[in-house]
């Protein structure tokens, strides 16, 4: 789990999901009622570049594919070559596939892709 901030120092006993505002809705033991939203623009370049988390730029590219926030385009970009150059051609294709807004996933990658020879086997 991440943790930016501690939100109460009462034990929080129920979460709900807060479809209106893409955010979380707890209660805690005092039975206040918190709203978390998360900046979904900052929470992948967050885990990046956290320090506190081992090998964050390995999950903040998990983090962008699952959920296709913005923050790894140019990760996403730099993998995407390097499978390319490696003729890793199935995983480019994955990776694109995976990957978080258009900076792959754009009609440039499918003409890399096609141009490239077909798997032997």
């Amino acid at each position: 789990m991440i943790f930016r901030n501690k939100i109460s120092n009462d034990i929080i006993f129920a979460t709900c999901r807060n479809d209106n505002s893409s955010g979380v809705l707890c209660i805690n033991k005092s039975s206040q009622v918190l709203s978390i939203i998360i900046n979904e623009g900052k929470l992948v370049p967050f885990i990046a570049s956290s320090p506190q988390i081992t090998d964050g730029q390995s999950l903040a590219l998990k983090v962008a594919a699952r959920t296709k926030l913005p923050g790894m385009e140019g990760m996403f970009a730099e993998r995407f070559n390097q499978l390319i150059e490696a003729e890793d051609y199935v995983n480019a294709a994955k990776l694109a596939k995976q990957s978080s807004g258009t900076s792959i996933r754009n009609i440039d990658t499918i003409n890399k892709l096609r141009n490239k020879p077909a798997a032997q086997g």
